[in-house]
């Protein structure tokens, strides 16, 4: 279908439309960040293009995020389907066993932590499987700093645009979920179905900037 868009062309086009509409006022691990909507997304350009050319990740690779409610969960997120891959996140609350066969299921080839003190059961389970662990946080300025597992820090100098962009049909999100075994079990989900959710979502609320004082 011609309207068919990735999380990349959704988002964009409604950061454009309302660039200051507030993506909240969230707790990071440097204190109280607020973000907007045009920020997210030039964080998360920024973060996928480093995801491409500094950690190597390639086209339906997939990434597992140790999730939490903060400014780095969104930008994390949407940077790994920036950059073509799969994003995995899991609950920091799972158990050892949990992580491990939920790394080993998605086939994960980069764990991302949003805080140094975040070294849970999965970078256990990530190293076991011989992957790398990153650590992506966001300042109270808006610096991206990313920094591998014992190595330095870095901040990412901005990106607006991409290289290779995520195309529609490209898979975005291996979903978790327990299902009847306990195992957990990954459902993909494409693109062009989360992009078509959430404009769903947009167009039924009337969702946008509030109006300012008159």
């Amino acid at each position: 279908m011609a309207n068919q868009k990735s999380l990349y062309d959704l988002m964009s086009s409604l950061s454009a439309k309302a660039p200051d509409m507030q993506g909240g006022g969230l707790s990071s691990a440097h204190g109280q960040v607020d973000i907007r909507s045009a920020q997210i997304v030039k964080l998360a350009a920024t973060l996928a293009e480093y995801l491409s050319s500094t950690c190597g990740m390639k086209p339906a690779d997939t990434l597992t995020i140790v999730s939490s409610n903060s400014p780095e969960m969104a930008v994390v997120f949407l940077a790994s389907t920036f950059c073509r891959a799969i994003a995995a996140p899991i609950s920091k609350s799972v158990r050892e066993e949990g992580y491990s066969a939920a790394l080993s299921e998605a086939g994960t080839k980069l764990l991302i932590l949003l805080s140094k003190e975040n070294q849970c059961f999965a970078v256990t389970a990530a190293e076991k499987l011989g992957s790398p662990t990153l650590v992506v946080q966001v300042d109270k300025e808006l610096h991206l700093t990313c920094c591998h597992q014992e190595g330095p820090e870095a901040t990412l100098s901005e990106r607006t645009t991409l290289h290779d962009p995520p195309q529609p049909n490209d898979v975005a999100h291996l979903l978790h979920t327990s299902g009847t075994t306990s195992r957990p079990k990954g459902v993909p989900l494409r693109h062009k179905n989360l992009a078509a959710g959430i404009d769903n979502v947009v167009n039924t609320y009337a969702l946008g900037p509030r109006p300012g004082p008159k």
